[in-house]
């Protein structure tokens, strides 16, 4: 049985929805994709569950540069009668070691990449990296088993990414776009400082 795909969208009072995702789009050489999810109400409020944002480093971040990522590496789901899922988020710092701009090699991160040494648990890839002015400029990858060694792709890569019937301002019909398009158009947040 293939599953499509979804995130969990935390409520409070440690409470949670499962929310589909409506469109997906990878890149084609780095370790990143982007992911939209179905518009959803509350089940008890009939208000729209507000999808949460963070602004996009749109530029490099230089070696020795303090960072930091907020993951879920230790979340437990229980399937019974009912799927329970205990959220464990952890917080990692570390520092960029080096910058890949050419990738890190050809078969596992072949796309603008980093070396930092922050230690991740397994269940962390693709949790949001942080610079000193706290905006994303890279996304986790992978990491060295018990080690202070991990991976991040650079958050840059996603903004040529094709985005399939994006709505606009001002545009009378959805049409195809890209995620930089979407941030001149202020829907997605960029931090070029």
């Amino acid at each position: 049985m293939k599953l499509a795909p979804f995130l969990y969208h935390v409520l409070p009072g440690d409470r949670y929805v499962c929310r589909p995702i409506a469109i997906t789009t990878t890149h084609d050489i780095a370790d990143i994709a982007i992911g939209y999810p179905y518009p959803m109400t509350h089940n008890e409020t009939g208000q729209s569950l507000a999808t949460k944002f963070l602004a996009l480093a749109n530029r490099p971040c230089d070696v020795g540069t303090p960072i930091a990522t907020y993951a879920y590496p230790k979340t437990v789901v229980t399937e019974s009668e009912r799927r329970t899922v205990r959220f464990e988020p952890s917080y990692f710092t570390g520092r960029v070691v080096e910058h890949y701009p050419q990738g890190r090699d050809r078969f596992l991160l072949p796309g603008i990449s980093y070396r930092t040494t922050m230690f991740l648990h397994g269940g962390s890839s693709g949790g949001p990296v942080f610079g000193t002015n706290g905006s994303v400029f890279a996304i986790n990858s992978t990491a060295i088993d018990d080690q202070d060694v991990s991976f991040v792709t650079c958050i840059s890569q996603a903004l040529g990414l094709r985005i399939p019937n994006a709505s606009l301002p001002g545009e009378d019909a959805p049409r195809d776009t890209t995620v930089y398009e979407l941030g001149r158009n202020g829907i997605v947040i960029f931090d070029d400082g």
